[in-house]
């Protein structure tokens, strides 16, 4: 599911779009920062993805140019990890 979102998703369908997409945001005058800390479940990358699509368009729809996310937001954290 993670590549052919990636395939699909206009922030990241290319390594040329996303190339494209850094350099518009050197060129800019400000930058719109969002980050996202969300609740991810250990091992259902698919579920995560999909939460962070949702969280990374909600910001894109509100002026964010760019979105941030905790490492291992795909993966998650197991409990004894932390």
């Amino acid at each position: 599911m993670l590549t052919a979102w990636l395939g699909k998703n206009k922030f990241f369908n290319t390594s040329l779009n996303c190339v494209t997409h850094a350099i518009k945001l050197v060129n800019m005058s400000f930058l719109r920062l969002a980050l996202a800390q969300i609740d991810t479940c250990v091992g259902n990358i698919d579920s995560n993805v999909e939460k962070v699509v949702k969280y990374a368009t909600c910001a894109a729809n509100n002026g964010a140019n760019m979105v941030v996310f905790p490492e291992m937001t795909l993966t998650g954290y197991p409990i004894e990890d932390l």
